[in-house]
């Protein structure tokens, strides 16, 4: 059954239900006239909801059974070949207006962690699912992976509702996999680490109060400052759009409160900056939103 699932959100069937449900929501006339309709839809709705933790389920089960091996056995082959393919239905229901306000929950983000901490253990070569499933397919399940987060990311309020919880399960893999060496997934998990961080550090729960948000915060603060400022170096002489989401993340820290630039210690990061060549720094400010930005970054760090 799971199966047909994946089959028919392939047809499109999300656009239908999305179509038909605003078709039972435009008056109360149309409603009378589409009880019939309405209630299909609702039972529709209902059952593909209620499947969603038994795939996302099925796929963290086998990926707990590979994890860390680097060769697994027949019949884990033959499990991850059953189950993975069923991550595209995860982000077909995420990215649906329908679908999205009943799935994603505080459970929904806590089973994504783990499967991001998956996608880490994959992407770092820990754990190998090449010879299972095949170089395409695994690079088929990063990609949904991340996707299907930055579907979410586009919904602040479903982020800030959560944030605890974005916090503690997601970021941390995230940060790690802004460490990746497949350039793709390194520059995917950058963007998507800047935004929900800028989105977060804003939020009026965290930070009522900016110099308050310091207390409250410090495990995320934690977090970027301990594993991801060490690498700040390489990530800011990276090549392509990589330097714009660094510097993106910077803008956001420093503009939320001055206080992040002493908890930070940002005195080794300015010094990786003022070795940057002249035609790198022209590079990330024609690719930057403002010149302020860069140089309020600049001017707080004492770098210019």
């Amino acid at each position: 059954m799971r199966g047909n699932i994946l089959h028919v959100l392939k047809c499109r069937l999300v656009m239908y239900i999305e179509r038909d449900s605003r078709k039972t929501t435009a008056g109360k006339e149309q409603q009378s006239g589409n009880e019939y309709l309405s209630k299909c839809l609702d039972l529709l709705i209902h059952h593909i909801v209620q499947e969603l933790p038994g795939i996302l389920g099925d796929i963290l089960n086998t990926l707990t059974n590979v994890s860390g091996r680097k060769h697994p056995s027949t019949v884990q082959a033959k499990q991850l070949k059953m189950c993975l393919p069923m991550m595209p239905v995860v982000l077909h229901l995420v990215t649906s207006q329908v679908f999205r306000p009943r799935i994603v929950t505080e459970e929904f983000l806590f089973n994504y962690g783990t499967l991001l901490n998956f996608i880490r253990s994959i992407d770092s070569g820990e754990t190998n699912l090449d010879g299972a499933i095949g170089p395409a397919a695994t690079e088929e399940l990063i990609k949904s992976t991340l996707s299907t987060f930055e579907a979410i990311t586009l919904h602040p309020a479903l982020l800030t509702i959560h944030h605890l919880t974005v916090e503690g399960c997601i970021l941390p893999p995230l940060v790690s996999l802004v460490q990746s060496q497949n350039v793709e997934w390194r520059l995917f998990s950058l963007r998507l680490l800047s935004e929900t961080t800028s989105l977060l550090l804003n939020h009026k729960v965290m930070a009522e109060e900016k110099e308050e948000s310091l207390d409250s915060n410090r495990k995320l603060l934690s977090l970027i400052r301990d594993s991801l400022l060490p690498q700040y170096e390489y990530i800011l002489m990276a090549p392509g759009p990589v330097p714009l989401y660094a510097l993106k993340l910077l803008v956001a820290l420093t503009e939320h409160s001055p206080a992040y630039v002493r908890f930070f210690g940002f005195s080794e990061i300015s010094s990786y900056i003022k070795t940057m060549t002249e035609e790198h720094y022209i590079f990330m400010f024609s690719q930057t939103a403002t010149e302020e930005s860069w140089d309020y970054v600049c001017a707080v760090m004492n770098t210019r």
